[in-house]
């Protein structure tokens, strides 16, 4: 009565393929018959073999699929590539000058009239200026850019492994949920067994309908059991069915497939290129580079002006000549107190405070490593006991009490509390697989690396 639990599927789905037979003699194809009535037959026989196929080929959901699909439905993937897209075009306007300027217009008119050609100053003006950022903004702004779009391509890595453990566990909690379900029901079958053969003892006055009750008793506590696990079920399907974005509720869980076990020196040597350390490396130097963008603004800006002027006014020697002027632009950053040195110190407060919670970070990713790590042996070794030792231990206390009972050597309370001890463990081995797969997903998220035979 045991529930697989590594390489099992729940439901043999090679059952429910059709088995195809030879046709019938009175079917077979004659050679005399018209020579497009074969390929017809053909095609159709065909048809219909697929049709009767393919039901019982979808209804299973294998891990692999699911976290495939999970991939697909999830929205802030695509979000964080465009947005890594987004800031890599910036970079290349943030590193451009900033856009010239020009200026138009009438210089030294007169009050009374306004007119250009009344005044000898007067002139019509066109000037073109262009400022020039302080010392290095222009690269540290598009070095900034690039870091930023960097970032979210490791944001997109770190979200992507995210899913895949999402996807992953919620499957096994439904495909473990489904397990316990179905053990529930055959408790209540194994159970039920027991009744034909206290009833016979009744009948023959060698018990007494106590017996009888106490068995109704179980078993209408393992179906209350048997609707704890239905609730426990829909539960798992809705969580599942969150991350694939479309019901699960037709189809059943696959395989499980046959993991190794974890290599500890190499994935614990793997969490140092975390996609989440990547982009708390990424923010370190992004604030670097706020820092060296920050000193900057000591240093001037500059600003170049050139510019034409075209007089219209006449003296009595006739026409002036036109101006031409050129200009040199600089800020002063005299008032660096109240300016620029809070923004420094800002910035390196924050370059400080990247580069800590980096550390934290590493910590907390080896930290948990290590926990899932001593669960996931807490939970191997917990299996091997009770497959080794409790399992076969509860069976045989079992068949040896069923034969006693039989003899009249054992009451009808010994029978079925060993019976439900049986059933117990075979629920408590079903936790324990679930605990130990779960931390098997942690430890290949944290080692940032994918379950052997996941979705690539």
């Amino acid at each position: 009565m045991a529930f697989p639990i590594v390489a099992a599927p729940l439901s043999a789905a090679s059952a429910a393929l059709p088995h195809w037979s030879a046709p019938p003699q009175r079917y077979a194809l004659r050679r005399e018959s018209a020579p497009w009535q074969a390929p017809l037959l053909i095609a159709a026989l065909m048809v219909v073999a697929l049709t009767l196929a393919t039901p019982a080929q979808s209804n299973t959901l294998e891990l692999h699929q699911a976290e495939a699909m999970a991939l697909d439905a999830e929205p802030t993937l695509l979000r964080r590539q465009a947005l890594a897209d987004a800031y890599q075009e910036e970079a290349t306007a943030a590193g451009a000058l900033p856009d010239p300027g020009r200026n138009i217009g009438y210089q030294n008119l007169p009050v009374d009239s306004l007119s250009p050609r009344d005044e000898m100053m007067s002139m019509a003006m066109i000037s073109v200026r262009q400022r020039f950022p302080a010392g290095d903004t222009r690269a540290l702004r598009r070095q900034s850019a690039e870091q930023r779009s960097q970032l979210f391509r490791h944001e997109h890595a770190a979200q992507d492994l995210a899913v895949r453990r999402a996807a992953q566990q919620s499957w096994l909690r439904w495909y473990y949920a489904h397990a316990r379900l179905q053990l529930a029901e055959e408790s209540i079958d194994t159970l039920a067994e027991l009744m034909p053969l206290i009833d016979r003892r009744v009948a023959a006055g060698t018990a007494d309908q106590q017996d009888q009750a106490l068995v109704r008793l179980e078993l209408a506590d393992l179906r209350q059991r048997q609707l704890a696990e239905q609730t426990a079920l829909a539960r798992a399907r809705a969580q599942l069915e969150r991350w694939l974005q479309q019901p699960v509720d037709v189809r059943t869980p696959g395989t499980i497939p046959a993991w190794p076990a974890p290599d500890r020196a190499r994935l614990e040597t793997a969490i140092d290129s975390h996609p989440a350390l990547q982009v708390a490396d990424a923010e370190a130097q992004e604030s670097d580079l706020a820092v060296a963008l920050a000193e900057q603004a000591y240093k001037p800006e500059w600003m170049v002006e050139l510019g034409y002027a075209h007089r219209r006014g006449r003296d009595m020697d006739g026409r002036r000549s036109d101006l031409v002027s050129g200009m040199v632009g600089i800020s002063l950053p005299l008032f660096q107190g109240g300016r620029q040195d809070p923004a420094r110190r800002a910035a390196e407060h924050q370059a400080i405070a990247d580069r800590l919670a980096r550390q934290d970070l590493a910590r907390q990713l080896h930290g948990e490593f290590r926990h899932q790590l001593a669960l996931w042996q807490y939970s191997a070794q917990q299996l091997d006991f009770y497959h080794q030792e409790l399992l076969p231990a509860a069976h045989e206390s079992a068949e040896a009490t069923e034969r006693a009972y039989r003899s009249d050597r054992a009451t009808a309370d010994e029978l079925i509390r060993l019976r439900l001890r049986i059933i117990d463990l075979q629920m408590e081995v079903l936790n324990r697989a679930e605990q130990r797969d779960l931390a098997r997903t942690e430890l290949f998220y944290f080692a940032a690396e994918s379950l052997p035979g996941a979705a690539q």
